[in-house]
């Protein structure tokens, strides 16, 4: 659950810029028995530059601040490149890097992901009249 601000900037080079920022709570349910709830300041920035129709390059970088506790924060970045097979299918490959000052007890500060999916885009058809 959060609040926030949302900003969108689009520019003649096919680059969109988005920036949020809000606050909120979080809620954490782990395998061990701790399950943390704390209030949190969020912010994003995401960069999307499309190449052509069809093809686009995002970058996100995301930070969520626990309000309570100042040294408890984490923060996550991921790059992705999609291109269009067809109308409805996509080739989407990302790259996550995610940094946690507390980890979860077992686990190392920073995780990393890559990750290669085909999306379907559901539309939905107009009504006819």
């Amino acid at each position: 659950m959060a609040v926030g601000l949302l900003a969108y900037a689009a520019s003649p080079w096919r680059v969109a810029l988005t920036l949020e920022g809000g606050v909120g709570l979080t809620a954490e349910e782990r395998l061990d028995d701790t399950s943390p709830r704390f209030a949190a300041a969020t912010g994003a920035v995401k960069a999307v530059w499309t190449f052509r129709p069809g093809t686009e390059l995002t970058a996100d970088l995301d930070l969520v601040a626990d309000l309570g506790a100042g040294g408890n924060w984490r923060a996550s970045s991921t790059t992705a490149l999609a291109v269009a097979l067809s109308r409805v299918l996509s080739l989407k490959l990302a790259h996550a890097v995610e940094y946690r000052l507390r980890p979860v007890a077992g686990f190392g500060r920073t995780d990393v992901r890559t990750a290669a999916v085909v999306v379907y885009a559901w539309r939905q058809a107009p009504v006819a009249r």
